[in-house]
């Protein structure tokens, strides 16, 4: 698998971005990991269409591991194997969000929220910089796809937290459940074992905090009462919330039935 960061980051602020991938590597792509350290800078540096036209390449090779690319010059087909890591702030990722929704890119990708307190910050500073200054003598060159021969008796467990973090990320079951064991894959890959065991369990384990959005943290909050069978007033009394946040509670209610989470 090969890493893009820095490097490929420079070419993506071109007008053409589509082209870029196809000047860098070709039309067949392979396996590759694109890195972003900063997504806000590069949703804020495309134009609208441009946005969009990348935004749908990556999200359909991400899934369908092709992307038809046609414009007024030609056309071509880029075919690959890639995953996707974007680092963006809360801020941000809200102003993009309709954005990513309508090009399906945030329904396929795992979303992780997390704020960093004033300590949590000081400390992960002072861990980044004594990392910086580590020189491991293993490097990772290549990863190969292995095939996790009993994962089918974790499905039961795997299940049960997908249920779970669904309501939390207000997103549907068959789809955090998909997430998951694409996470769980992935750790067994990187350390060279086609089985999995308690250590990816306890990785799952470890995802639930950041499954809530920060900027919308009550919505999670609101569907575990709803699955409760709690009525909006009771809601509005136990988030200690005035009367009128019933309107919320049932906006709620209709975005998690529309996703799945809420029966």
């Amino acid at each position: 698998m090969r890493f893009f960061s820095k490097d490929l980051y420079k070419n993506m602020m071109g007008e053409m971005t589509i082209h870029a991938f196809k000047r860098e590597w070709g039309e067949d792509l392979g396996r590759i990991c694109i890195s972003l350290n900063d997504g806000t800078l590069l949703f804020s540096n495309l134009g609208s269409r441009t946005k969009a036209r990348w935004m749908t390449a990556v999200s359909s090779l991400y899934t369908e591991k092709r992307y038809h690319y046609s414009d007024n010059f030609g056309h071509f087909d880029l075919r690959g194997q890639i995953s996707l890591i974007i680092n963006i702030a809360t801020p941000s990722y809200k102003y993009y969000k309709g954005e990513l929704d309508r090009t399906t890119l945030n329904n396929r990708l795992m979303r992780i929220h997390a704020w960093l307190h004033k300590q949590e910050r000081h400390e992960c500073k002072r861990k980044y910089s004594a990392t910086k200054k580590l020189k491991p003598t293993v490097k990772i060159e290549k990863i190969y796809p292995l095939r996790i021969k009993n994962i089918s008796d974790y499905e039961g467990e795997i299940r049960t937290y997908a249920d779970l973090y669904s309501a939390l990320a207000v997103r549907h079951p068959d789809e955090v459940e998909d997430l998951l064991k694409g996470a769980i894959k992935a750790q067994c890959n990187i350390n060279h074992r086609n089985y999995m065991g308690e250590d990816e369990i306890k990785l799952i384990k470890t995802l639930k905090p950041y499954m809530v959005d920060p900027i919308v943290k009550d919505y999670s909050r609101i569907v575990e009462l709803l699955k409760l069978e709690k009525s909006y007033r009771d809601i509005c009394i136990l988030l200690k919330k005035p009367l009128d946040y019933k309107s919320t509670i049932s906006k709620v209610r209709t975005r998690a039935r529309t996703t799945g989470a809420l029966d």
